[in-house]
Order: structure tokens, then C-alpha cells, then sequence
């Protein structure tokens, strides 16, 4: 039986090569002859329609990446964008395992112009980056990355793309680990985000299902693993419909199909018995006409046997079973589990009681061990779940921490208003006193009325000589401000000039000078970026003193100002200085001047840049809803303000250290800005481990 056993197989296998020798044969003609097709193209079209007739011909790996690079370059050249992205992702499947080319597919798809497609593409690019990311990673940084990004607050927040990706990582990493309760959740919820766009491109939602039935699956879930396969059976149909339309005669999906439905068959306890019957003979169809499927027909009986046992022919399926048994990987647990399962049932239908008690024995021995690793699996998702816990617990503090710090801010309201009705309730007492004392005063009125006549002659000679002075005060200030202009003007050409010619001095030179005076070209540039800005802060010290300018509302993120204010703030910055923009959550929608806010928080941010040599710059916004405003607060671990002078560095011209660059107008300005603006600005004097500024504003502001 043993010899007969293995002449059976030997002929099998002299089969399948023979089946595999002759299909090699009849691509590698076909490629041949298309390939010489190639050299009588007279258009990029029909090169293009060549080439992608020789893609689909060649099915390997290394074939599909090589003639997918051909196919691509031509199509750039001929400005055909839909078929670049199209080989983008083919090529990317085909690179599954090389994160090096991912990266480099993906860099090229970021120079194409934006659009839906290009979009997508990028989208799925990034799957496979993640992919291959997680595959990769130890398991203390998948474990820390995880815990993270579950305990995220904004996992559900930010554009489309990024909520997707954010999903798709929690699901790769889960698919390692080894939780399949978790997994099967956020499964659920990257297919409900992957179902909200109606025109998203067909290849996300392959990825996605194709993953989702082999992890449901293997997860112990024939329901969802069936209810996947289905919906990737669905796109393929309608991919055959569009290539077909497109005379894409030699593209077909018969392999991809064929694991789908010999993957339902395994699953066949979500199937009626019309689906299986029906699933069944799809696969045959396959089978007569692809000699993969054929191929895979002689070397494995796993397509018949799951048809016979969910058949209810255990008689049939029995030997098929075991010879699938033997064949199949043992570290597919859920594999093994399944035939055992399907082996024990028939065994006993046929009466086949050594079977069964063997692969009951078998069986039980694999579930001690499954239960031991579901052990481990409970283990790590509780694991998971209590740093999750513990992350969220800490936020909720956090939380608490900032409502008690806003109680408190309300009740010194409370008792700021109290107080200042007691101090309301005494002036009205003495305004009283004093009408009182202004009656018995008004009988020296008519006296004072003919001293005010005799001084009102005097006042009109005065104020005609103070028209006349005021007049020539208004010529000579506009006289100022047309030369400040001028002499602006006039200053910014040559500074513009020495910058450009600083640079182009640096590109001009050899090699071996470039560092030295690059070094030098770099501190003209800053000395003439601190010009422009003493320039400006004159200009505008000028503009505000003769007449106050009106604020233009218009509505923005409190987000924006901030991650604009700390991006810009990260270039003036000190090294081993770090700026920590904490963004507001949920964000708030100011209606306000935004010119004046960045110019206020870009003031600030350089000031605590400046008095900053190392630590950190802490830049955020909190919303005081009782009071309608909003407070931008600046804290440093910089030098600070000393005790006493915490007022009068919002003075014009004061500097507190004349060591330090600048022209001690920053503030005043920044002052004169939030006053325009309805608020204030001001030093928290019970920080002292370096200077806090809070900048508060009215939450909206009109237009009138």
C-alpha cells in the first residue's frame, strides 16, 4: 500500500509539471509573438495595448515587475496618468516583501498631480508600506505602537486617508499579535470608514477583503470570512466586465476566484446548499479551462473533499479528507482544526470508528495546544486592553485636572464680579454725597459762568493758535511717515540685493570656500532678516500712532494659528530647544482678524526663542466659554521676567537685558495688536521657572 501510495503521488507530480512545462511553453510563445507585435507599433497606444497584453500573459513576480516598469516609463512619457497609477499598484502587489521598492513607488506616485486616483493610489501604496512595516517590527515596538494608536483620542479624526491608514495599522498589528476578539472589531470598523466613499478605486477594497476572509477565517468566523469572499467576488465580476470592454483578452482573475471559492468551501457551514452546489461547479468550470486551477485539481483533493463533506457524502469525502490532512501545513491551526473536525464527522457517518478515534485523539491534542495559545491570545488582548485603559485614565485625569483649573478660573470671576458690585454700590453712595454738596455748589455757578465767558474768549485766540499748530504738526507727521516709507523702500533694495548676492557669491566660488562662506552668506541673511523686522515694527508703530487700524473678522481653527505659529517658531528656535504645539481638542473655530493673531503669536514665539537657550517652548489654546474668548499661551523654560517688571516690558522702547537683539517694541505692538482685537495680553507672574504669556481674545469679533 505504501509503494502504491507513492507511485500515486509520483504520477501526480509528473502530471502537474507536465500540465505546469506545457502552460510555461504556450505563455513563453505568446510572449514571443507579442513582443515582436511590439516592434511594428507606430503609436504609444498601441504600445501600450501590447504591453499590457504581454503584463497579462506573464503571471510570476519577477515577470509582472519588470514588464510593469516598461509599461509604466512609456505611459510617462506619453502623459497617460490613469495607466501609471495602475502599474504603480501593480507593481506594488508584485513588491509585497521589498519595502525598499514600495518606498520608491510610492515617492513616484507622490510627484503625479493630485486627483481622486492618484489619491487612492497613494492610500494604497501606504497599505502595503504598513504591511511590511508591521511584518518587520519587534514585538515590543508592535506592542507600544499598538497600545498607542488604540489610546489615541484622534484615531477616528483627520482626513479620510489618514483615519484609514490609522485603522489599517491597529489591524495589522492585531493580525501579528495574535488577538483575533480585537481584531475582528477594528476589522469592522475599517470596512464601515472603507464603505463611506462611494467612488473610492476598486484596488483598496480588494486589499482590504482579500485580508479580512483569510483573517476571519482563521479567526474561527466563516460567517464574515464567507460574507468577505462574496464582496471580493463581487469586484472581480465587475473588473471583467471593464477589461473585457477595454480588449484586455489575455487579464483574467480564474486563480484569484478559484481560492475564493475553494476558500467558501472550507467555510461552507455559512453556505446554503445551493451555494455550495453552486461555488462547487464555478470551480470546476475553472478547472476545464485554467490549467492553474487544474493543476491545483491533481496536486491537492482540498476543492472535492470540502464539496463532498458539505454534501453530506462522507464517504467520498473521508479519504479525501486524510489525503488533505497529510498534504496540509500543520501550523495552520484553523486548517487543521477544520479537517479534524470534518474527518471525525464523516468518520463516524461512514462508521469508521479507528478513524475517528485517531483523529479525536489528534484533535484533542490540538486544541490543548490551541487553548494554550488562546491563553496567550487572551493574555495579550487583555494586556493590550489594560494599557489601553491605563492611557485613557491618564488622559481622563488630564481631563479633570484641566475642568477643576477652569472651575477655579470661574468662581475668581464670580468673585471678582461680587467685588466689584460692592465697589459699584459705594461710588453710587458717594456720587449721592456728592449731588448733595452740588446743590448747595450751584449758587457759585453764575459767578463761575462769567469767569468761563471771560476765559472762553481767551480759549478761542488759543485754539486758533493750537488749528495752526496742529496743521503744521499733521504736515510734518505726514511728511514722517512718507519719509519712513521712502527711506523703507530705499533700505529693503539694498538688503535684498546683498542677500541675493551673498548666495550667489557662495554658488559661484569653489568648492573648498562654500562652507566657510556659506557661513557667512547664512549670518547676512539673519542680520537682514532682524533689519526687515526693526523696519516693519517702525512702520507699524508709525501707522498705529496716527490712527488705529480696524480688525477684518474671518473664521479659522485655533489648530491652524497654532501648528503655523510652531512651525515657523521651529526655525528661530535654539538647538536642543523644543517646541510643543498641543493642539486643542475639539478644535476651536475662532471669527477673528487672523493677520493680527500670528502676528501676536509669531512676536511672542520670537521673543521666547530668544531668552530660550535650552528646554522647551509649550505653545496651546484653551476656550473660556463662559466669557466667550479664547487664550493663546506661550510658556518658556527661558531666562523669565523678573519680579516687579512684569507690566513694564509691554512699554515702547523697553528692552530688560540691552544685551540681547531687538528694539523693545515686539510687546508694545503685540499689546496695541490685542487691544485692537477686543483682548489682552499679560505675564502670568506666578510662573517662575521661566516666562508664561497669555494672549486672550474675543471668541468672534464683528465685521462692523
Amino acid at each position: 500500500m505504501y509503494y502504491s501510495m507513492k507511485y500515486k503521488l509520483l504520477l501526480s507530480l509528473i502530471f502537474i509539471a507536465g500540465i505546469a512545462s506545457a502552460q510555461s511553453g504556450v505563455v513563453k510563445h505568446r510572449a514571443d509573438s507579442l513582443r515582436r507585435q511590439l516592434h511594428y507599433a507606430n503609436t504609444a497606444k498601441d504600445s501600450i495595448k501590447i504591453l499590457y497584453d504581454i503584463f497579462d500573459t506573464e503571471n510570476s513576480s519577477a515577470s509582472r515587475r519588470i514588464n510593469g516598469k516598461e509599461l509604466y516609463d512609456v505611459a510617462k512619457r506619453s502623459k497617460q496618468t490613469n495607466v501609471c497609477l495602475d502599474m504603480l499598484r501593480q507593481r506594488a502587489a508584485a513588491s509585497s516583501k521589498d519595502r525598499k521598492a514600495l518606498l520608491a513607488l510610492r515617492k513616484e506616485a507622490g510627484l503625479l498631480k493630485s486627483s481622486p486616483e492618484v489619491e487612492d493610489t497613494k492610500l494604497f501604496l501606504d497599505l502595503y508600506i504598513i504591511m511590511n512595516e508591521v511584518r518587520n517590527s519587534s514585538d515590543n515596538v508592535r506592542r507600544q505602537n499598538l497600545t498607542n494608536l488604540i489610546a489615541r483620542a484622534d484615531i477616528g479624526k483627520g482626513s479620510w486617508h489618514s483615519q484609514v491608514k490609522d485603522l489599517y495599522y491597529v489591524c495589522a498589528y492585531l493580525s501579528v499579535e495574535g488577538t483575533p476578539n480585537l481584531l475582528a472589531d477594528y476589522l469592522e470598523k475599517l470596512e464601515s470608514k472603507i464603505n463611506e466613499r462611494k467612488d473610492l478605486h476598486y484596488s483598496i477594497k480588494n486589499f482590504y477583503y482579500t485580508a479580512a476572509a483569510i483573517h476571519y477565517m482563521e479567526a474561527g468566523r466563516p460567517f464574515r470570512a464567507v460574507d468577505a469572499d462574496k464582496k471580493l467576488l463581487r469586484i472581480i465580476s465587475g473588473l471583467e466586465k471593464e477589461y473585457k470592454g477595454k480588449n484586455r483578452k489575455f487579464r483574467n482573475y480564474d486563480v484569484q476566484k478559484y481560492v475564493s471559492y475553494r476558500r467558501m468551501l472550507f467555510n461552507h457551514k455559512a453556505l446554503t446548499p445551493e451555494e455550495v452546489k453552486g461555488y462547487y461547479m464555478a470551480a470546476l468550470r475553472l478547472k476545464n479551462t485554467n490549467p492553474t486551477v487544474a493543476a491545483d485539481f491533481a496536486a491537492t483533493p482540498r476543492t472535492e473533499a470540502f464539496y463532498a463533506f458539505a454534501s453530506n457524502d462522507y464517504k467520498k469525502a473521508l479519504p479525501l479528507l486524510k489525503k488533505v490532512k497529510e498534504m496540509s501545513d500543520s501550523n495552520n491551526i484553523a486548517l487543521q482544526r477544520g479537517l479534524l473536525e470534518m474527518i471525525i464527522e464523516a468518520a463516524k457517518a461512514t462508521g469508521d470508528n479507528s478513524t475517528a478515534n485517531d483523529a479525536i485523539t489528534k484533535l484533542e491534542t490540538l486544541l490543548e495546544n490551541s487553548r494554550t495559545a488562546q491563553n496567550q491570545n487572551l493574555y495579550t488582548e487583555l494586556q493590550i486592553k489594560y494599557d489601553v485603559n491605563e492611557l485613557q485614565t491618564r488622559n481622563a485625569a488630564l481631563e479633570i485636572e484641566k475642568r477643576d483649573n477652569e472651575i477655579a478660573a470661574t468662581r475668581n470671576v464670580v468673585w471678582i464680579i461680587s467685588a466689584a458690585f460692592f465697589v459699584v454700590l459705594v461710588l453710587v453712595i458717594i456720587l449721592y454725597y456728592y449731588y448733595r454738596h452740588a446743590r448747595a455748589l450751584s449758587r457759585h455757578l453764575s459767578d463761575a459762568v462769567k469767569r468761563l465767558e471771560r476765559e472762553r474768549d481767551t480759549l478761542n485766540k488759543i485754539q486758533t493758535q493750537l488749528i495752526k499748530a496742529r496743521d503744521r504738526a499733521e504736515a510734518a507727521n505726514v511728511a514722517k511717515d512718507e519719509f519712513l516709507h521712502s527711506m523703507s523702500h530705499e533700505i529693503r533694495t539694498p538688503l535684498n540685493a546683498i542677500m541675493g548676492f551673498s548666495r550667489l557669491i557662495v554658488n559661484k566660488v569653489p568648492d573648498t570656500l562654500v562652507p566657510k562662506l556659506k557661513n557667512f552668506s547664512n549670518q547676512i541673511v539673519f542680520n537682514t532678516e532682524l533689519l526687515e523686522v526693526l523696519i516693519n515694527d517702525i512702520l507699524y508703530l508709525s501707522s498705529i500712532d496716527t490712527h488705529s487700524p480696524e480688525p477684518s473678522a474671518e473664521t479659522t481653527s485655533a489648530s491652524t494659528l497654532l501648528s503655523l505659529a510652531a512651525q515657523w517658531a521651529s526655525h528661530k528656535v535654539k538647538p536642543g530647544v523644543y517646541v510643543d504645539c498641543r493642539l486643542p481638542s475639539p478644535d476651536i473655530q475662532i471669527r477673528s482678524d487672523r493677520g493680527s493673531i500670528e502676528e501676536v503669536l509669531m512676536k511672542m514665539l520670537s521673543n521666547a526663542a530668544k531668552f530660550t537657550i535650552n528646554g522647551s517652548i509649550i505653545l496651546e489654546c484653551r476656550e473660556n466659554k463662559d466669557a466667550g474668548t479664547v487664550s493663546f499661551i506661550i510658556t518658556d523654560t527661558g531666562s523669565g521676567i523678573p519680579e516687579g517688571h512684569e507690566e513694564e516690558i509691554f512699554d515702547r522702547f523697553v528692552k530688560l537685558d540691552t544685551f540681547q537683539q531687538g528694539t523693545g517694541l515686539g510687546l508694545y505692538i503685540c499689546r496695541r495688536l490685542a487691544e485692537t482685537l477686543g483682548g489682552t495680553i499679560y505675564v502670568d507672574k506666578k510662573y517662575r521657572s521661566g516666562a508664561r504669556f497669555i494672549f486672550t481674545i474675543p471668541k468672534n469679533i464683528s465685521n462692523d
